[in-house]
């Protein structure tokens, strides 16, 4: 047992010094310090907000018609400890006076953020999955073909989609071949079939959005954008 401390140990203290790119010994992973409590007492802390707002004065300035809000909270106190927002002298009249804590945004793909960390909530759920395990409409309805010219969605885990590295396109509804007006054959183009061509939905431009159970295509396939 003794031997196998001494052991124990030997791997831990050689682990801790293992030299980094800079010839440096790295540091354990994970946080080694409690966190802190009380962040707006420490000078350090206040002399980082007082030359963030001065920044963001200094940027906003130049602003016409972009509203900006910037917010830090830490879970330990009540207050933030940075609550800035500016409102443009140019402002959209479907929109808001002035911009301020409450002020609702349009965030866009920072959603992302949070569909992610539901995700992490969800014990239940491996991020080395594929998605056909629980969206099992893309592998009955995908059109098969080679790795270029089809997704193959078997293949596709929940991890390489949340970190975005699942190989999948973006912005299929702004495809050229998606719009009629397209001269595709006078540039030199195969002509386009209409499996490849339409796009029923997405949500995007003009177009309707899509329905939970998937847009079908007539050459039995499945559109979505992720």
């Amino acid at each position: 047992m003794v031997k196998t401390r001494s052991v124990l140990s030997l791997i831990l203290v050689a682990a801790f010094r293992l030299p980094g790119a800079d010839g440096k010994p790295c540091p354990p992973l994970g946080a080694v310090l409690p966190p802190p409590r009380r962040p707006s007492k420490d000078s350090v802390v206040a002399e980082a907000v007082k030359s963030l707002e001065a920044v963001f004065a200094s940027m906003t300035s130049r602003y016409n018609a972009s509203a900006v809000s910037i917010g830090v909270r830490s879970i330990h106190e009540d207050i933030p400890l940075v609550d800035l927002h500016y409102t443009p002298p140019i402002k959209n009249k479907n929109g808001t006076e002035e911009v301020t804590a409450d002020t609702v945004y349009r965030i866009g793909s920072c959603t992302k953020l949070f569909t992610v960390l539901s995700l992490l909530q969800q014990t239940k759920i491996r991020w080395d999955e594929p998605v056909t395990r629980y969206l099992p409409e893309l592998e009955e309805n995908q059109v098969h073909g080679t790795e270029i010219e089809a997704v193959q969605w078997q293949h596709v885990t929940i991890g390489a989609l949340a970190s975005h590295v699942s190989g999948i396109g973006r912005d299929l509804a702004f495809d050229l071949a998606n719009f009629p007006s397209f001269p595709a054959e006078k540039m030199g183009l195969p002509p386009l079939q209409e499996k490849t061509r339409a796009r029923h939905c997405s949500g995007l431009g003009n177009t309707t959005a899509c329905e939970e159970e998937g847009e079908r295509l007539s050459g039995g396939g499945m559109y979505c954008e992720c």
